[in-house]
C-alpha cells in the first residue's frame, strides 16, 4: 500500500506437499503464513528488499531473479 503501485505475489502461504514442489525448506515460513515472495511494478529488486529491510515486521528478506524478494516476518 505505502508503494501506491499495483503488487505481485508468487508464493504466499503454502502446505506441505506444494512447500516440497516449490523446492521449499523443511521448516519454511510459507507454511505458517509468514512468508511471502513478491514484487511491485516500477521498483527494482534492490529497490523492494531496502523497504523490507527497513520494516521492523521483516525478520529477513533476499532477492530472488532480480525483481522478486522473498520476506519473512516475525
Amino acid at each position: 500500500a505505502d508503494a501506491g503501485r499495483p503488487g505481485h505475489a508468487s508464493s504466499g502461504l503454502r502446505c506441505q506437499i506444494w512447500n516440497g514442489l516449490q523446492g521449499g525448506v523443511a521448516n519454511s515460513r510459507h507454511m505458517s503464513g509468514k512468508a511471502l515472495d513478491f514484487y511491485i511494478e516500477g521498483f527494482t529488486g534492490s529497490q523492494l528488499l531496502s523497504k523490507a529491510q527497513a520494516d521492523p515486521r521483516t525478520r529477513y528478506a533476499y532477492i530472488i531473479d532480480g525483481q522478486w524478494v522473498h520476506v519473512d516476518v516475525h
